[in-house]
């Protein structure tokens, strides 16, 4: 326990790197924010092509853009990360802002290979490199994320499941491994393509789309069916049906099995 009135040297960084950002202000930002969120309108609309483009967009807008959390940027210690001179120099003292977080490092190194582009080989190779400007202020916003425990899978905006890269926001849960082994167990039951006896698969409460996709594409001759009551969630897990080739699947706004009528699965 420290005495009264003494920071702990993360603390006492943290209050002057926000005194400092309350003297600069910053006037610079709002520009860039504006620009990310038209880039993610139009991507969104790109893959989706629909009316939740915007909603996709305004979750972004709030849980992806890298410049979300620029007042933690501040306060977790920009002028020492304009300091960092390497990929390797960056990382540690990334990981020593999240500490005591067990999976710090893991974490800091994530969020690097994210914002620069790059490969884990590619981070081994060249560990001299360095972030440009825009990839810094984008490492800092993801780390200042991360700092306040937000998923690094919402703030990556992907993660990874049966070998596919999935969307993910805050509009659906973020997929477990353990969840694969379902996928398994409904490829074991599963019976051989026939004419006489068709089959057809029906995933409530799609969320993201993982199982209803990953089935649809380890078995296209299955007729797959995806149900959630959240449009907003549908929307992601057309986004990822798209994105991932599976354009066979049946979305469906429903509750349980409210809109399914008589359908049999």
């Amino acid at each position: 326990m420290l005495p009264t009135g003494i920071l702990p040297p993360a603390s006492a960084l943290a209050a002057r790197s926000l005194r400092r950002w309350k003297q600069l202000g910053f006037l610079r930002l709002p520009p860039l924010d504006t620009r990310w969120k038209a880039t993610l309108l139009g991507r969104a609309k790109a893959l989706t092509g629909e009316p939740q483009a915007s909603i996709l967009a305004a979750f972004g807008m709030h849980s992806a853009s890298p410049l979300r959390s620029v007042t933690g940027i501040i306060a977790f210690g920009w002028d020492r990360f304009e300091s960092m001179t390497t990929l390797a120099e960056t990382i540690e003292h990334a990981a020593a802002l999240l500490a005591p977080s067990p999976t710090a490092h893991r974490d800091a190194e994530l969020l690097l290979l994210h914002t620069a582009r790059l490969t884990k080989a590619e981070l081994l190779t060249y560990p001299e490199r360095a972030l440009t400007e825009r990839q810094s202020n984008h490492y800092q916003a993801a780390i200042a994320r991360r700092a306040l425990h937000e998923p690094v899978q919402y703030i990556t905006g992907t993660q990874e499941f049966y070998g596919r890269p999935f969307i993910v926001n805050p509009l659906v849960l973020i997929p477990r491994p353990e969840t694969e082994h379902l996928v398994e167990a409904a490829l074991a039951l599963a019976p051989k393509p026939s004419h006489i006896r068709p089959l057809r698969i029906l995933d409530i409460g799609t969320g993201s789309g993982i199982l209803a996709i990953t089935l649809a594409l380890e078995l296209p001759h299955a007729t797959v069916t995806a149900t959630d009551i959240s449009a907003p969630a549908l929307a992601v897990a057309r986004q990822n049906a798209r994105s991932l080739g599976a354009d066979h699947l049946r979305f469906v706004t429903s509750d349980l099995f409210a809109t399914l009528e008589d359908a049999r699965f």
